[in-house]
């Protein structure tokens, strides 16, 4: 397994080669937690420390907007945190076949729309996020979108949500969440209709 390249955090942002620098740093720091659009006062350890002192995160925060100014933050951490990940090799077909994954859902994944962001062999469980929906308000608070994905075989197990018993709902659910505001899963309630809310918002773009 390919490891992320190791590089030192640059002490600022002003060109591609050290936003990409940046970027790299992220992931090898938090690895497969990184996300382009989590502000760095988010991130915290098993225990809910948080991960970086408050001082710290606001100078990251600056880096992170930087670094968006100059190369595509979810590409560059995508290639970075694909190495981590060893179920998610070259071939897709791995990946489809590891969570179940059925073809209509596969094509968002091939051409970019779902962005591979985490997954657990473990849990059976793939993360996927929604980078071109990724909207600010003009209060400055940002929405963002997320896929998560449980193999069908495996949703009683490792199911977040159930009605009644666990595997009675859809083995997947799609995240909406805004800073300031928190997250919320959307209604969305079979194969069928999450395929049409991803055909939907990717004719907005």
């Amino acid at each position: 397994m390919e490891a992320p390249e190791s590089t030192e955090r640059p002490r600022e942002v002003n060109d591609r080669a050290t936003a990409i620098a940046f970027v790299r740093w992220c992931v090898g720091q938090l690895g497969l937690g990184y996300h382009p659009d989590t502000p760095f006062a988010d991130y915290v350890d098993r225990e809910g420390r948080a991960t970086f002192p408050s001082e710290e995160a606001r100078e990251l925060d600056k880096l992170q907007d930087q670094a968006f100014e100059k190369c595509d933050p979810y590409e560059i951490g995508l290639a970075e945190t694909q190495k981590l990940v060893p179920c998610l090799g070259e071939d897709m077909n791995d990946l489809e076949k590891t969570y179940a994954i059925p073809d209509e859902l596969s094509k968002f994944i091939s051409d970019g729309f779902l962005q591979i962001a985490d997954a657990s062999l473990a849990e059976k469980t793939v993360q996927f996020h929604i980078p071109a929906l990724r909207q600010t308000d003009d209060q400055g608070r940002i929405t963002t979108y997320s896929l998560t994905w449980i193999h069908p075989d495996h949703n009683a197990q490792f199911c977040h949500y159930y009605d009644k018993t666990p595997g009675d709902l859809p083995n997947f659910y799609v995240t909406e969440d805004t800073t300031e505001v928190g997250d919320d899963v959307l209604d969305i309630d079979s194969l069928d209709d999450l395929i049409a809310w991803l055909d939907e918002r990717r004719s907005r773009i």
